[in-house]
Protein backbone atom coordinates (compact mmCIF):
# COMPACT_ATOMS: atom_id res chain seq x y z
CA UNK A 1 0.00 0.00 0.00
CA UNK A 2 1.38 3.33 -1.04
CA UNK A 3 1.77 6.22 1.41
CA UNK A 4 -1.01 8.06 -0.40
CA UNK A 5 -3.42 5.19 0.27
CA UNK A 6 -2.35 5.00 3.90
CA UNK A 7 -2.95 8.72 4.33
CA UNK A 8 -6.36 8.49 2.66
CA UNK A 9 -7.36 5.51 4.81
CA UNK A 10 -6.26 7.33 7.93
CA UNK A 11 -8.28 10.37 6.91
CA UNK A 12 -11.37 8.21 6.40
CA UNK A 13 -10.92 6.56 9.75
CA UNK A 14 -10.48 9.97 11.40
CA UNK A 15 -13.56 11.34 9.68
CA UNK A 16 -15.56 8.29 10.68
CA UNK A 17 -14.40 8.74 14.27
CA UNK A 18 -15.51 12.37 14.26
CA UNK A 19 -18.91 11.37 12.88
CA UNK A 20 -19.22 8.65 15.50
CA UNK A 21 -18.34 11.08 18.29
CA UNK A 22 -20.84 13.60 16.94
CA UNK A 23 -23.54 10.93 16.89
CA UNK A 24 -22.70 9.92 20.46
CA UNK A 25 -22.87 13.54 21.58
CA UNK A 26 -26.23 13.95 19.85
CA UNK A 27 -27.59 10.78 21.42
CA UNK A 28 -26.33 11.84 24.84
CA UNK A 29 -27.98 15.26 24.45
CA UNK A 30 -31.27 13.64 23.43
CA UNK A 31 -31.06 11.23 26.37
CA UNK A 32 -30.38 14.15 28.72
CA UNK A 33 -33.36 16.04 27.31
CA UNK A 34 -35.57 12.99 27.75
CA UNK A 35 -34.31 12.52 31.28
CA UNK A 36 -35.08 16.15 32.10
CA UNK A 37 -38.57 15.83 30.67
CA UNK A 38 -39.10 12.64 32.67
CA UNK A 39 -37.92 14.35 35.85
CA UNK A 40 -40.27 17.27 35.21
CA UNK A 41 -43.17 14.89 34.56
CA UNK A 42 -42.38 12.92 37.72
CA UNK A 43 -42.17 16.17 39.71
CA UNK A 44 -45.51 17.43 38.40
CA UNK A 45 -47.15 14.07 39.11
CA UNK A 46 -45.70 14.07 42.62
CA UNK A 47 -47.09 17.59 43.26
CA UNK A 48 -50.53 16.53 42.00
CA UNK A 49 -50.48 13.42 44.16
CA UNK A 50 -49.49 15.52 47.18
CA UNK A 51 -52.33 17.97 46.46
CA UNK A 52 -54.81 15.09 46.33
CA UNK A 53 -53.44 13.77 49.62
CA UNK A 54 -53.80 17.22 51.21
CA UNK A 55 -57.40 17.46 50.00
CA UNK A 56 -58.19 13.95 51.24
CA UNK A 57 -56.86 14.70 54.72
CA UNK A 58 -58.72 18.04 54.79
CA UNK A 59 -61.99 16.36 53.78
CA UNK A 60 -61.55 13.50 56.24
CA UNK A 61 -61.09 16.02 59.05
CA UNK A 62 -64.40 17.76 58.40
CA UNK A 63 -67.69 17.03 60.10
CA UNK A 64 -70.84 19.13 60.32
CA UNK A 65 -69.57 21.03 63.37
CA UNK A 66 -66.44 22.50 61.74
CA UNK A 67 -68.01 24.16 58.67
CA UNK A 68 -70.87 25.36 60.87
CA UNK A 69 -68.41 26.84 63.37
CA UNK A 70 -66.50 28.60 60.58
CA UNK A 71 -69.71 29.98 59.08
CA UNK A 72 -70.87 31.27 62.47
CA UNK A 73 -67.56 32.79 63.61
CA UNK A 74 -67.13 34.36 60.18
CA UNK A 75 -70.12 36.59 60.98
CA UNK A 76 -68.81 37.81 64.34
CA UNK A 77 -67.62 41.37 64.84
CA UNK A 78 -64.18 42.20 66.22
CA UNK A 79 -65.69 42.82 69.68
CA UNK A 80 -67.49 39.47 69.61
CA UNK A 81 -64.27 37.76 68.51
CA UNK A 82 -62.54 39.32 71.51
CA UNK A 83 -65.22 37.85 73.76
CA UNK A 84 -64.73 34.48 72.10
CA UNK A 85 -60.97 34.58 72.70
CA UNK A 86 -61.39 35.66 76.31
CA UNK A 87 -64.27 33.18 76.84
CA UNK A 88 -66.68 35.88 77.93
CA UNK A 89 -70.43 35.27 77.37
CA UNK A 90 -72.06 37.35 74.64
CA UNK A 91 -75.34 37.53 72.75
CA UNK A 92 -76.00 36.82 69.09
CA UNK A 93 -79.17 37.23 66.99
CA UNK A 94 -81.72 34.41 67.04
CA UNK A 95 -81.12 33.78 63.32
CA UNK A 96 -77.92 31.87 64.24
CA UNK A 97 -79.77 29.18 66.22
CA UNK A 98 -79.73 26.49 63.52
CA UNK A 99 -76.06 26.86 62.63
CA UNK A 100 -75.13 26.98 66.32
CA UNK A 101 -77.05 23.76 66.90
CA UNK A 102 -74.77 22.10 64.32
CA UNK A 103 -71.60 23.68 65.68
CA UNK A 104 -72.39 22.81 69.31
CA UNK A 105 -74.17 19.48 68.86
CA UNK A 106 -71.48 17.63 70.84
CA UNK A 107 -71.95 19.72 73.98
CA UNK A 108 -75.64 20.56 73.98
CA UNK A 109 -77.37 18.67 76.79
CA UNK A 110 -80.61 20.61 76.92
CA UNK A 111 -82.87 21.15 73.96
CA UNK A 112 -83.58 24.67 75.19
CA UNK A 113 -79.98 25.86 75.67
CA UNK A 114 -80.11 27.89 72.50
CA UNK A 115 -83.60 29.29 72.98
CA UNK A 116 -83.67 33.00 72.33
CA UNK A 117 -84.86 35.68 74.71
CA UNK A 118 -85.94 38.98 73.24
CA UNK A 119 -84.51 37.84 69.90
CA UNK A 120 -81.06 37.08 71.35
CA UNK A 121 -79.20 33.85 72.14
CA UNK A 122 -76.77 34.04 75.03
CA UNK A 123 -73.64 31.94 74.55
CA UNK A 124 -72.22 30.82 77.88
CA UNK A 125 -68.65 29.77 78.68
CA UNK A 126 -69.31 26.14 77.76
CA UNK A 127 -70.56 27.14 74.32
CA UNK A 128 -67.78 29.63 73.75
CA UNK A 129 -64.99 27.29 74.90
CA UNK A 130 -66.20 24.59 72.51
CA UNK A 131 -66.53 27.02 69.61
CA UNK A 132 -63.02 28.33 70.25
CA UNK A 133 -61.51 24.83 70.27
CA UNK A 134 -63.30 23.99 67.03
CA UNK A 135 -62.37 27.16 65.19
CA UNK A 136 -58.70 26.98 66.20
CA UNK A 137 -58.63 23.34 65.11
CA UNK A 138 -60.16 24.39 61.80
CA UNK A 139 -57.64 27.20 61.26
CA UNK A 140 -54.69 24.97 62.14
CA UNK A 141 -55.83 22.28 59.71
CA UNK A 142 -56.26 24.84 56.95
CA UNK A 143 -52.88 26.41 57.70
CA UNK A 144 -51.15 23.01 57.37
CA UNK A 145 -52.98 22.32 54.09
CA UNK A 146 -52.06 25.71 52.61
CA UNK A 147 -48.41 25.47 53.69
CA UNK A 148 -47.97 22.87 50.94
CA UNK A 149 -49.45 25.39 48.47
CA UNK A 150 -47.38 28.33 49.72
CA UNK A 151 -44.11 26.36 49.51
CA UNK A 152 -44.86 24.82 46.11
CA UNK A 153 -44.92 21.26 47.45
CA UNK A 154 -48.42 20.57 46.16
CA UNK A 155 -49.93 21.49 42.80
CA UNK A 156 -50.93 25.14 43.24
CA UNK A 157 -53.76 25.19 40.70
CA UNK A 158 -55.45 22.18 42.31
CA UNK A 159 -55.17 23.64 45.80
CA UNK A 160 -56.47 27.04 44.69
CA UNK A 161 -59.40 25.47 42.86
CA UNK A 162 -60.44 23.32 45.79
CA UNK A 163 -59.93 25.87 48.59
CA UNK A 164 -61.09 29.07 46.91
CA UNK A 165 -64.61 28.54 48.29
CA UNK A 166 -63.27 29.66 51.68
CA UNK A 167 -62.66 33.17 50.31
CA UNK A 168 -65.88 34.92 49.28
CA UNK A 169 -65.31 38.42 47.94
CA UNK A 170 -68.98 39.05 47.25
CA UNK A 171 -69.87 38.89 50.96
CA UNK A 172 -66.54 39.88 52.52
CA UNK A 173 -65.54 36.48 53.90
CA UNK A 174 -61.76 36.18 54.11
CA UNK A 175 -61.22 33.00 56.16
CA UNK A 176 -62.15 34.28 59.62
CA UNK A 177 -60.23 37.51 59.10
CA UNK A 178 -61.68 39.23 62.18
CA UNK A 179 -60.78 36.34 64.46
CA UNK A 180 -57.28 36.00 63.03
CA UNK A 181 -56.73 39.71 63.53
CA UNK A 182 -57.91 39.59 67.13
CA UNK A 183 -55.98 36.43 68.02
CA UNK A 184 -52.47 37.62 67.26
CA UNK A 185 -52.63 39.51 64.00
CA UNK A 186 -53.29 37.95 60.61
CA UNK A 187 -49.62 37.00 60.33
CA UNK A 188 -50.23 34.32 62.96
CA UNK A 189 -51.49 32.15 60.08
CA UNK A 190 -49.09 33.15 57.28
CA UNK A 191 -50.17 30.54 54.73
CA UNK A 192 -53.84 31.48 55.10
CA UNK A 193 -53.06 35.18 54.84
CA UNK A 194 -50.86 34.63 51.78
CA UNK A 195 -53.62 32.54 50.16
CA UNK A 196 -56.23 35.24 50.80
CA UNK A 197 -53.93 37.98 49.48
CA UNK A 198 -53.11 35.93 46.37
CA UNK A 199 -56.77 35.33 45.55
CA UNK A 200 -57.53 39.01 46.23
CA UNK A 201 -54.88 40.03 43.69
CA UNK A 202 -56.29 37.62 41.10
CA UNK A 203 -59.81 38.90 41.81
CA UNK A 204 -58.70 42.51 41.36
CA UNK A 205 -56.88 41.68 38.13
CA UNK A 206 -60.01 40.03 36.72
CA UNK A 207 -62.17 43.08 37.35
CA UNK A 208 -63.07 45.05 34.21
CA UNK A 209 -60.76 48.03 33.90
CA UNK A 210 -62.33 51.43 33.12
CA UNK A 211 -61.58 52.62 29.63
CA UNK A 212 -59.55 55.76 29.30
CA UNK A 213 -61.44 58.79 28.06
CA UNK A 214 -61.03 59.68 24.45
CA UNK A 215 -59.87 63.28 24.04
Amino acid sequence: MTPEWITAAASCVGAFGIILIALQVKISAEQLQLSQKQLEADHMRSRREHAIDVLRRWTDGLDKSLPATRAFVQELTNDQCKCLISREPFDVPEKHKLILSHALHDVLTDGHELDAKDGKITLNQKHISHLLVLVIQHLNSLEVALLSWMNGVADKDMIETQFRYLVRFENGHFVLENLREVMAGKASFPAIEHFVTHLQEKYDEAKPKPKSEIA
